[in-house]
Parts: C-alpha cells; structure tokens; sequence
C-alpha cells in the first residue's frame, strides 16, 4: 500500500474512534455503553446483567476465556459498528490467565513471567489493531482510580486497568448487610484482598491497588546489559520480548528473576558453540 501524505488543505479521515469510559462503580457506565451505535458488548467482568432490560439495545457476549474472543471470525463483527471492551481490566486479567494455564509462562510464585507480561500486551494490542482494521469504533470501560502524583501530591483520576481490585470493589458493592453470612464473605474479600495487596479505604468503601511502579537501580540496569552482553543478546530486541521500552521499566522485585532468564539465555547459548 502507498503511503498518504495529508497536506494542511486535506481532510484526514478516522476509521475507527477509541476511547475510554471511565468512573466510580454504579454510575452507569455499561448502560451508557449500549447508546454507542449497534454495539457488541463483551461482558469480561460478568457485570451487564445490571443493565436493565429495556435500556439494552446491544448484543452482549460473556467471555468466560480469552480463545472465545480469539476465535471469533471476522464476519461475527459485520453486524455491529460498535465494539466495547466492559471492562478493558477484566480483558487484560482474561489474557492472564489464558497464559498462565502454560506452565512455562509462570514463575515459582505463579506468577507470569516478564516475558508472558509482555505477551500478553501484545495480545491485547493484536486484538485492538484487529477492531481497527475491520473498521469498529472501540470504547473501552473502566473503574476509575483516585492517584496522588508529584511532590506536591495532586490527587488526579485516571482509569483503572488493574483488573482484580475491580473485582474486589464489585464484591463488597454486592454484599447484603443483613445476609446471614456477610460477616464470612467480608472475611474472604479481606483475605482475597491481602493477596493482592490491595487496601481499603473505609471512607470510600473502596479498594486500592497496591503501590506505584518502583522500578530497578541504574546499577542494576547496568548489570543486566553486560549480562545481556556476554550472552550475545541485543537490549532492544530483549526489551521487545518483555513488551516494554527499556531496561529501567523492569519492576525493582523482578530484578533477580530477569537475571536468571538472561544467564539461561547465556547458558544456552554456550551450549549450543559446545
């Protein structure tokens, strides 16, 4: 294909629209979704059956795994100019765990690999590029997160694409005060939430994600190059395979574990001249 050049006098034409829909949980974030022109919804989080009837005017579709969207032909898409994603945290958790049913993508405390995590944003990114390319504009919904930034702390509001406290925030939304077990269920969601590492705020009466990104020393940049190094491995091309821009976007507690992939890779490496 040519490439197009626009010059100032011409119009530049948008296939496809994304955006993002985000707020406080009940708001009526889903239910908005269905004024979007013919929209299929995919219910990810399993949370439009709150979406009352006669306010429905799309095609909703529970994803219980990421193959029952993956597996989707391209002519299921035809009807519908629309596409939402509801929520895009429940989407990215449904390609974890589709990666993490092989055990090769996992680490010793189950969790995915930094490899497997950057597979799995191109995942999300193929699919995303796939909507595009037949045409569907793309609305994306989610929580919203209240985050301070900056030396001088300024709270701000972004979406919330972590996913599982989502769940978390739905669960205590949906527990029944006078129910003859909440206090049992109340138990399991803190327990649940531990795990996680999430907190409660109790003015709120929502969960938190845990802790901002702490990223690796410079130091510890440095000695992940030289190992990349002798290995014979290119720092681009390995950052690629991990799905982030550079060395310092490793996360400081996968520090070690990324090192142990790269003296593997050298290990293999001097095998195979062997």
């Amino acid at each position: 294909m040519a490439i197009q050049v626009f010059t100032p006098e011409n119009t530049l034409i948008v296939e496809s629209i994304k955006c993002y829909l985000y707020t406080d949980p009940g708001i009526g974030k889903s239910t908005i979704a269905h004024t979007a022109a013919a929209p299929v919804i995919f219910d990810f989080d399993k949370g439009q059956h709150r979406v009352s009837a006669e306010l429905r005017r799309g095609a909703i579709v529970r994803i219980d795994s990421w193959l029952d969207l993956e597996n989707l032909k391209d002519d299921f898409y035809a009807p519908y100019k629309t596409i939402v994603a509801d929520t895009v945290g429940a989407m990215l958790d449904a390609i974890k765990d589709h990666l993490s049913k092989n055990s090769d993508n996992l680490q010793r405390d189950k969790t995915l690999t930094l490899k497997a995590q950057g597979l799995a944003g191109n995942l999300f990114l193929k699919m995303v590029r796939k909507w595009e390319s037949l045409g569907k504009d793309i609305v994306f919904i989610a929580h919203s997160v209240e985050q301070e930034s900056g030396k001088d702390k300024v709270k701000t509001i972004r979406a919330d694409l972590a996913g599982k406290n989502s769940d978390l925030n739905q669960l205590t939304e949906s527990l029944v005060q006078d129910h003859k077990y909440v206090k049992e269920m109340w138990y399991a969601i803190q327990l649940r939430a531990r795990e996680m590492g999430c907190t409660f705020n109790k003015e709120k009466k929502r969960w938190y994600s845990p802790p901002e990104f702490k990223g690796i020393t410079e130091q510890q940049r440095d000695e992940l190059q030289d190992l990349l190094d002798k290995a014979g491995e290119d720092v681009a091309q390995f950052c690629i395979d991990l799905g982030i821009d550079s060395l310092m976007q490793i996360e400081a507690d996968k520090f070690e574990a990324v090192k142990a992939d790269i003296l593997k890779l050298a290990l293999g490496q001097s095998e195979s001249e062997a």
